[in-house]
């Protein structure tokens, strides 16, 4: 039989856990594993890197709702291209990054804003050089109110009148942040086939992101660099392709993708596309090790996607 003091422990144990493990997994900062759905965020320098004037994209993400510490973040951006060179060599790009997750009952959470600028350089009518700076900051935060503490119990059941022992001075901490980045682009003439092959820095900074002001307590610098390519092989057919990796000590993560992209219309305003592939994510040391398998499906209608 278990008494009702052993499970109050056992509820507290696990709540425990689940804290630190919303705590730890706070170490990385906010990341897609489909990468190619958010580009200014992977690197800087893809601000303005698109076919286009305006460029606005929306992401949210909700997971381990049955652990349950669920754990929600939305990405939001906008970029466009501006202040192009007379003689057609170049020009600047301007974006903006908002970030925001939250996880657990103490509703850890990070607010992130960012401002992007970059300018791409054309070597030739196929090749694009771009490099990118980020600048920003961000704000980390929790709340107290449905927590519960082993000095919370009286004996029979939770009163949340009893005081709960702990001391929190300092639930929340800002820090300033920034990045740079280099990016290749070809784009075929007359072709839909493009290629982009990037390396970022984020966090070169290395900002303290404690409560406490303890001075080991940083948000680690994250070393991205990757390769997505669409090859046109029919005149209504595309194959897409995609890797990329991270490393922000001791964390490392690669991600490898293939699909396909068919052109159902392409009648000018009416343009509408179908695509699906797949992606495999690898979170040990070198692609030993993988953790997830994760399919996407896309429609493309007009300028819409």
């Amino acid at each position: 039989m278990v008494t009702p003091r052993f499970t109050h422990y056992r509820k507290l144990l696990i709540l425990s856990v689940f804290l630190f493990g919303s705590l730890y997994t706070f170490g990385q900062d906010v990341h897609f594993s489909q990468f190619r759905n958010a580009p200014i965020t992977l690197n800087p320098a893809l601000t303005g890197v698109f076919n286009g004037k305006y460029r606005v994209m929306a992401n949210y993400r909700a997971q381990w709702n049955n652990v349950p510490v669920g754990w929600s973040t939305f990405n939001g951006v906008f970029d466009t291209q501006l202040l192009k060179a007379e003689n057609g060599k170049g020009f600047f790009g301007l974006g903006g990054v908002l970030n925001f997750d939250e996880a657990g009952d103490s509703k850890m959470g990070t607010f992130n804003l960012a401002l992007n600028g970059s300018y791409t350089y054309k070597l030739t009518p196929s090749h694009w050089l771009t490099a990118g700076l980020n600048l920003g900051g961000a704000q980390r935060s929790y709340e107290t109110e449905d927590l519960r503490f082993d000095e919370q119990y009286n004996g029979d059941s939770f009163d949340p009148l009893l005081a709960s022992g702990e001391a929190f001075s300092d639930r929340s901490v800002m820090w300033a942040d920034f990045g740079l980045g280099l990016n290749y682009h070809f784009q075929k003439e007359a072709s839909r086939s493009s290629l982009d092959v990037g390396l970022a820095g984020h966090h070169l900074n290395e900002p303290m992101k404690s409560f406490w002001e303890v001075d080991d307590v940083i948000l680690k610098k994250r070393i991205t660099w990757y390769a997505s390519s669409e090859l046109q092989v029919a005149s209504k057919f595309d194959v897409i392709a995609g890797v990329t990796a991270s490393y922000q000590d001791p964390y490392t993560e690669h991600i490898l993708g293939l699909g396909g992209r068919i052109h159902l219309s392409k009648q000018a305003t009416k343009e509408l596309a179908i695509a699906l592939g797949c992606n495999y994510r690898f979170n040990g040391e070198g692609l030993d090790v993988g953790d997830a398998v994760f399919p996407f499906m896309e429609v493309d209608f007009q300028n819409w996607r």
